[in-house]
């Protein structure tokens, strides 16, 4: 059996609620899940976790230090956006742009329009949901609507006759990238002394993470040992805990959905040739680490101030601008799972496991040491 890639505990948990009993000797791993934005999938970026399951090394290995000095994001975001345009036209395959209306897939549309070419934006499909004017109408009717063709997304699927000819664009890892949600909650409760503090001095993390406990809190401490930069603020604390456990769960959950109706093998050559993610570009992680000081001092005035600020720039909206806020994404419901039955968990061969399947049951039951 190869080690598994994705594992969901909330929704092993949820199918057996023993596993959250205090007697079950993994009970704490079953227990994340009730932490603020802790992910379903537990993996380290820098280290190997002792998990009760199979769990491969991570998919998204952490740059090992930090090479780039650059803090514009402008400069970053449009780079990426060049390069984006050119591996299209060097593979001849559709680009797909998911937008949401939110911050993070605001900014990667807003780099697409200032870096790509007509040809390119003639060729450009934008993958909308329904509620998209709850998110940005403005910019809907001003840079997308009657400009770009679009596409309702439930209506979007990825197959055998497409896989190969398309890439996908979406929004994921920018939280990871631009800060983690506590920090923003400390903001709320104007608490933002808190995030300059060296988090060793303080006494009880729980306490200002709503959710978590104490082996949440020894996970983390774990790595940072093995973080390739300095983690010493509250602010750079919860940006690492998003940076190193969340950027695997995040980009690999939403391939329960892209790879609904591929092959192992399909599904392997779509998450390699057919998605490009902005935010997990190697350039944009070397600039998150490169201007945590930048972003604990700017995240005062606005969450996400960065993005906030190169969107504003571009559509002159300053009313969303101010009343733009940190929220939860649609994400999760902008792309709808399309399978039948609950999947707990990938493996390196792109083999799905679903509770649906005898076989695997058991596997789950072997692994969790209880069959």
């Amino acid at each position: 059996m190869d080690d598994l890639i994705y594992f969901s505990s909330p929704t092993v948990s949820t199918y057996d609620q023993s596993l959250r009993e205090r007697s079950y000797k993994y009970h704490e791993w079953f227990n994340l899940d009730h932490a603020d934005l802790w992910p379903m999938h537990y993996t380290s970026r820098v280290t190997k976790l002792d998990t009760p399951w199979p769990l491969a090394n991570s998919m998204a290995p952490l740059p090992d230090h930090v090479q780039s000095s650059e803090k514009r994001f402008d400069v970053v975001i449009e780079s990426i956006a060049a390069e984006f345009a050119q591996l299209v036209k060097k593979t001849g395959r559709k680009p797909y742009v998911c937008w949401s209306g939110g911050i993070d897939s605001t900014a990667i549309l807003v780099s697409v329009l200032k870096t790509c070419d007509q040809s390119f934006l003639e060729n450009l499909t934008i993958l909308l949901g329904k509620d998209i004017h709850q998110e940005n109408s403005y910019f809907y009717h001003h840079f997308v609507k009657d400009r770009l063709d679009c596409q309702d997304i439930d209506g979007f699927r990825i197959d055998s006759s497409n896989y190969h000819k398309i890439i996908v664009v979406d929004g994921e890892a920018g939280n990871q990238t631009m800060g983690h949600a506590a920090s923003y909650k400390l903001l709320y409760f104007n608490q933002e002394d808190l995030l300059d503090r060296d988090w060793k001095t303080i006494k009880n993390l729980t306490e200002i993470y709503t959710g978590s406990t104490d082996f949440h809190h020894e996970l983390i401490q774990q790595s940072i040992k093995h973080a390739p930069l300095p983690i010493t603020t509250v602010y750079d604390y919860f940006w690492w805990l998003g940076f190193n456990f969340k950027f695997d769960d995040v980009l690999l959950r939403k391939m329960l959905s892209y790879a609904a109706y591929l092959t192992p093998e399909q599904s392997k050559d779509f998450w390699k040739h057919g998605l490009y993610r902005f935010y997990a570009h190697d350039l944009m992680q070397q600039w998150s680490m490169a201007t945590l000081d930048l972003r604990r001092q700017t995240c005062k005035r606005t969450p996400k101030y960065e993005q906030k600020k190169y969107i504003v720039e571009f559509d002159q909206n300053p009313f969303w601008f101010a009343n733009k806020h940190q929220e939860m994404s649609m994400s999760d419901v902008f792309f709808k799972m399309k399978l039948t039955h609950p999947v707990f968990a990938l493996d390196r061969a792109w083999k799905k496991y679903s509770f649906a399947n005898q076989e695997d049951r058991r596997f789950l039951g072997q692994i969790l040491e209880k069959a």
